[in-house]
């Protein structure tokens, strides 16, 4: 059996000749913590690469099995603590030179170019997963581990214009089952962005305040210039303004090689089309993935995706010199949507 979550793993392994046992002396094996594993599908794509958190052995009656925990590498990135003094740099290169000075392999890097400029940084004992996952939240990007055991990260433009890589349901990939959401649990239209010198940047939709309410997205102690914080709260707000339908659970029923090389493929950020045919007629939705999940049992193997709403690329917004402390920059006034 394996089930892969979100940066972690579990197996369950057959231990009745005792060679995976930690209190085994003779085992060929080195049964450590942080060890490094990889699972790999028997088509050969990757599934999981990381460390072994736990080896603990379970005796029963007759059987010996061994669960073995595994982790992936942002638990390494959270043991390092760094003397941090770098320039004023654009996303992609801060988490660059944040490896890099931790000593992290470039073979296990995957990072994409950002488009937001944060400020120059200076602290003693930084933890390197803390700075790291505070950049992607000022690009409000993707940062994950892909299946190969890279950290992986992209732009807030990753998704713009995307292409569908998978089509399930229908004549696709089957779907065991699959659970909507169209509610207000992403609902938006007030972005706040508080910067560490305590100035507010605001944005808002005031047709969406006055239709559905203040839902106000708070961020605070970013490391952007004035401008990016303005961006970043129109960003937010141009996505969730409005209700979206949201597909929080696919589980897929994978049974050929070909569809599991390709769900073995996705991708956080990917483009996923999901079909169905109810009785009040067929419908589509494009959804981004947001995390996804494999389990296998009995031969069976089971993916499960979390889809959020996708908005394609609208309109880019339009600047002027008015820059303001609340409520930022002007646009113009012909509907342009926001995309900073």
């Amino acid at each position: 059996m394996l089930s892969q979550g979100s940066g972690s793993a579990s197996l369950r392994l057959d231990n009745r000749d005792g060679q995976l046992d930690p209190l085994n002396g003779s085992s060929p094996y080195n049964l450590v913590p942080m060890r490094h594993a990889r699972i790999k599908a028997t088509t050969g794509e990757a599934v999981f690469q990381g460390y072994v958190d736990r080896w603990p052995p379970v005796w029963r009656f007759n059987d010996a099995v061994i669960d073995v925990e595994l982790v992936d590498c942002r638990v390494w990135l959270a043991l390092q603590d760094l003397d941090v003094d770098l320039p004023g740099q654009q996303t992609h290169e801060r988490i660059g030179s944040l490896l890099a000075d931790a000593g992290w392999p470039a073979g296990l890097r995957d990072i994409g170019e950002g488009v937001v400029w944060i400020d120059p940084f200076v602290q003693s004992g930084a933890n390197l997963l803390r700075v790291i996952e505070d950049t992607a939240d000022a690009e409000d990007g993707f940062l994950y581990v892909s299946p190969d055991g890279k950290l992986t990260f992209r732009s807030r433009h990753h998704t713009l214009n995307s292409t569908s890589q998978l089509s399930v349901g229908g004549e696709n990939v089957r779907v065991g089952q699959a659970r909507a959401a169209f509610d207000g649990a992403t609902l938006i239209n007030v972005g706040r962005v508080e910067l560490g010198s305590g100035v507010v940047y605001e944005a808002r939709d005031t047709g969406s305040v006055a239709a559905y309410g203040p839902r106000v997205f708070p961020v605070r102690d970013l490391p952007v210039p004035a401008a990016e914080a303005v961006g970043l709260a129109q960003w937010v707000v141009y996505r969730f303004a409005s209700p979206n339908l949201s597909l929080p659970q696919v589980s897929l029923k994978v049974v050929e090689n070909v569809e599991l090389a390709t769900v073995l493929a996705l991708r956080v950020g990917d483009l996923v089309t999901f079909g169905h045919t109810p009785p009040s007629g067929a419908i589509e939705v494009d959804g981004v993935v947001e995390s996804l999940g494999h389990r296998v049992s009995d031969g069976v193997w089971r993916t499960d995706l979390s889809l959020a709403p996708y908005f394609g690329a609208g309109g880019w917004m339009t600047w002027n010199d008015d820059l303001g402390s609340q409520g930022g920059p002007g646009w113009d006034d012909e509907g342009a949507q926001w995309a900073p």
